[in-house]
């Protein structure tokens, strides 16, 4: 778990004329600014001695001659890098320029304001500067930039060290030269990294995640770089302080370059590539690790950190001041926590997207191995080239992130070749809260708006064909109502309300699609009769909306059977049968899914989906907290609970999402709001982590992704679609499972149809997963 650390961080605000352009947290080892004029890094002249000022009160527990000595001790760490030409000293105090002891009053004298040139260092005291100028809470222990200058050269910067931070995490004098050092780096120009950092303070692998790693680990503290984002004072502080990490070397040698840089030292360069192998990749960190001094000799980049991005995709990166005749493993290595300059890639697959380079690169993960290294040997003055290809993972079908954060598919194709769904209207559309567009992807066209679409609520459904799309439309005054649209129409058409009309706008909402069946012929889902009832309905071509009637007064159909007979939601609000209740319509009949309604306690709170044949129901039970399994031939099913680590029984709350088109499995999620589990259920199964089901099949990335829930599952059951977290970004997936592996008694690998021909195996002896995928999890 992480821990809840202070920060580091420069901040650029739009002040003086050189940086206006830049409005961020100034966040590996490249420049902390590129001038988009010359698209040079913004840095001091070189090898000319930088004067440096200091304030003249105290800081926090410190007093004014220990923060003075800090200043200075960091200056010399930086200006004694033999490899680069940068220098800079303590000239004087604010005094010397006449500048007053800098307080939350005060600050607008030196923050803002030409003072003649030079790094003016302030001592927040209480943290009132940060708080009255900055707005930043006293978990920020420093900010820094360069503030003046004239094209990429930089005249003047600041540098402000939070004195409240001192009080309240209480760090020794030693402990706190990591931030000062830190800051300093950024006002001399220097961005942020990560190549041991992350695996210091959080325990990061240091190589790709999931990988044998031929060395340690676990970095040490002492190898954490100065410029690593964040800082356990108490762990890496005083490390923290000594710029003797090589990575913090190189990257300062690279802004400033003495004699014969980097022509004295060897490197590594390249581009790092989509899959494809062509398309560059901004934002991708690449760490370079000498085999014989894995921590100390350790050198990272961001690809495209010479260009932060603004002039395209830029996929280049150079790893300079590498030891010559030594042999490097290169990889690629997710950001785990802090701000770059460079803006981060997205890479759908997360810790998955972590590859050590090899002979055998390429964007291929069934052919490249991303856990297999081939070491690089290094020459001095020549660079030894080596593109990385970020892999698709190997096995894919069997987990497929699409790269669209948001988007919430709800509706495929028979084929599973087409999918629609939805994702948030952006806030700038001037749109209401929660609105959303329905969108439709293939793989040829991506992600694609459904022309006229908006709604608030619901499910966008889509025909056997991938043609014909159901969802909700918008009027000229943005009210909405259910309609279809076909690929290639101009405009989409609305349903027919027929003689039972009820679908009336109630804060701009009418009603909304949940299902279909027969091919659009029959709709269901919620209409409102006014702003405080909505009902179930039916829609038909020949009916029109009608309400389904029940226990009510409020209800709403989930899913229907493929005949159309056989719909499955809830009820709502009826004063004797209070709270929410499970229900199913067959043929306008209502039940109830619970098997004991009128105890009053034990109500079945929502049918979600049901089988192509209408006898199968599932759905969740909020009072007992388990997932349920109902038949319309009278069986009600409590699925047992998966269990969760570190969640109580009474807090671990099931919850069906999916049943299988044959009614043969059960897709749902146990756990609670900070830690659940989604979860395959099958009779002869029982119920099993959906995650590491995929895990033993084959796809190692099942166990980097948070899965939340499933959404909708193709007609034949094999293609299961639905959505979680990558790194905390919401993405959907596909899983398709034509055959899965199952580990026969004889311990032989063997591959069967799912999920008929998996079930068999298993009441035959077999277990479900490959045979070493098994063993390895033993």
């Amino acid at each position: 778990m992480r821990r809840d650390l202070p920060f580091l961080c420069a901040i650029a605000f739009a002040i003086g004329f050189l940086l206006a352009l830049v409005h961020s947290i100034a966040r590996a080892g490249g420049p902390l600014f590129i001038d988009e004029s010359s698209m040079r890094p913004v840095a001091w002249p070189n090898g000319v001695a930088v004067p440096v000022y200091v304030d003249l009160g105290a800081l926090g527990a410190f007093d004014n001659a220990t923060a003075d000595a800090l200043v200075a001790d960091a200056l010399k760490q930086w200006s004694d890098v033999d490899t680069s030409a940068f220098t800079a000293h303590v000239a004087g105090d604010f005094a010397s320029i006449g500048l007053p002891d800098i307080t939350g009053a005060t600050a607008a004298s030196v923050i803002g304001v030409d003072n003649g040139g030079g790094i003016h260092v302030v001592y927040d005291h209480d943290g009132s500067v940060l708080r009255n100028y900055f707005g930043v809470d006293e978990r920020v222990l420093g900010i820094a930039m360069p503030e003046f200058g004239e094209g990429p050269v930089v005249t003047e910067g600041f540098v402000l060290l939070n004195g409240a931070s001192v009080s309240m995490y209480k760090p020794t004098s030693a402990q706190f030269s990591g931030v000062v050092a830190h800051e300093l780096g950024h006002a001399i120009g220097l961005a942020h990294s990560q190549t041991n950092g992350a695996s210091a303070v959080y325990a990061d692998p240091t190589g790709p995640d999931a990988c044998a790693i031929p060395y340690a680990s676990r970095a040490p503290n002492d190898s954490v770089e100065t410029m690593y984002p964040v800082i356990a004072l108490s762990g890496v502080g005083a490390h923290m302080g000594s710029v003797d990490v090589r990575d913090d070397r190189v990257s300062l040698s690279n802004l400033y370059p003495s004699t014969g840089w980097p022509a004295t030292h060897a490197s590594i360069a390249g581009r790092v590539t989509l899959p494809d192998g062509t398309t560059d990749l901004t934002g991708v960190n690449v760490v370079a690790r000498n085999l014989a001094d894995p921590f100390n000799d350790a050198v990272s980049a961001m690809s495209g950190d010479q260009t932060h991005g603004r002039i395209g995709p830029d996929g280049r990166f150079s790893l300079n001041g590498l030891t010559p005749g030594a042999d490097y493993v290169l990889f690629v290595d997710t950001i785990v926590q802090g701000g770059f300059s460079t803006p981060r890639a997205f890479l759908p697959y997360y810790r998955a997207s972590e590859e050590f380079w090899n002979s055998d690169e390429s964007g291929d993960g069934d052919t490249d191995a991303r856990c297999a290294s081939t070491p690089l040997r290094v020459a001095a003055g020549s660079t030894t080239p080596a593109d990385i290809a970020i892999n698709t993972p190997a096995n894919e079908h069997l987990l497929r992130l699409l790269p669209y954060p948001g988007f919430s598919a709800t509706g495929v194709s028979t084929d599973g070749r087409v999918l629609v769904g939805t994702v948030p209207a952006p806030a700038s559309d001037g749109l209401p809260p929660f609105a959303q567009y329905t969108m439709r992807w293939t793989e040829e066209t991506g992600l694609q708006r459904v022309p006229g679409s908006l709604g608030f609520g619901g499910n966008a459904k889509v025909d056997s064909t991938g043609a014909t799309v159901f969802t909700t439309f918008a009027d000229e005054n943005n009210a909405t109502f259910p309609g279809t649209w076909r690929v290639g129409d101009a405009t989409h058409q609305r349903l027919d309300p027929g003689y039972g009309a009820m679908a009336i706008a109630c804060d701009g909402s009418g009603a909304n699609v949940m299902d279909i069946a027969q091919e659009g012929a029959v709709i269901v889902g919620m209409a409102y009769r006014d702003c405080r009832t909505a009902v179930a309905y039916r829609w038909t071509p020949s009916t029109g909306y009608q309400a389904l009637g029940g226990f009510g007064p409020i209800s709403r159909a989930n899913a229907v059977s493929d005949d159309g007979m056989t719909i499955v939601g809830w009820n709502d609000g009826h004063s004797v049968y209070r709270g929410r209740q499970g229900v199913w319509w067959h043929r306008g009949r209502q039940t109830f899914a619970s098997p004991a309604p009128a105890s009053g306690t034990q109500y079945w709170d929502d049918a979600s989906d049901v089988s192509g044949d209408g006898n199968v129901i599932v759905g969740s039970h909020a009072q007992s907290t388990y997932a349920w399994r109902a038949t319309r031939a009278g069986e009600r099913r409590i699925l047992p609970r998966l269990a969760i680590p570190g969640v109580m029984d009474e807090r671990n709350r099931g919850v069906s999402f999916n049943v299988a088109h044959d009614g043969s499995y059960v897709l749902g999620r146990y756990g609670d709001i900070f830690a659940y589990r989604m979860f395959l259920w099958t009779e002869a199964l029982g119920t099993i982590d959906f995650s590491e089901f995929l895990y033993a099949q084959g796809a190692d990335h099942a166990r980097v992704f948070d899965f939340f829930a499933t959404l909708v599952v193709t007609h034949d059951d094999r293609t299961i679609i639905g959505w979680g977290y990558s790194n905390g970004v919401p993405l959907n997936f596909t899983s398709r499972l034509d055959q899965v592996a199952v580990c026969t008694p004889a311990q032989e690998t063997q591959y069967v149809a799912f999920p008929h021909g998996m079930d068999d195996a298993v009441r035959a002896g077999s277990r479900v997963g490959r045979c070493d995928r098994i063993a390895s999890a033993m």
